[in-house]
């Protein structure tokens, strides 16, 4: 059981560190999901935020430079409205999107230069 774990990890991290068709195949997998994401719904523009702080109501509040609102804070009706309900996915959207291109980055960077590579497992090297 020992030497097949050690044959798995292995051929997990040789396969991971010799062959960057699976990392690209990561990015180019977040690179659809972005395109899904962006198909779907428009998205909220960066630092708007939904306060329903009021109670029966909702506002889309706008960004804040040093305590200044950028914009000015929209009605959206009842809390749960169909204003309300749009709004909350289009945060959702634009909280995903940033998720996606903060992966892309680290992924992209591991593409373009490998920061760990076991010793022993190189290109040169006959397997």
């Amino acid at each position: 059981m020992f030497l097949l774990k050690n044959v798995y990890n292995y051929y997990f991290v040789h396969k991971i560190v010799n062959e960057p068709s699976f990392l690209q195949f990561e990015l180019n997998r977040l690179l659809q999901l972005e395109r899904d994401i962006r198909a779907s719904g428009p998205v909220a523009e960066a630092g708007w935020a939904i306060d329903t702080s009021g109670g029966k109501f909702a506002r889309a509040r706008p960004p804040r430079v040093k305590g200044n609102a950028i914009g000015k804070t929209i009605a959206l009706s009842k809390v749960s409205g169909i204003e309300h309900r749009d709004w909350q996915l289009k945060i959702q959207r634009r909280n995903a999107l940033q998720e996606i291109a903060r992966r892309a980055i680290s992924i992209q960077a591991m593409i373009d230069n490998p920061i760990w590579q076991p010793e022993g497992l190189n290109s040169s090297s006959p397997h």
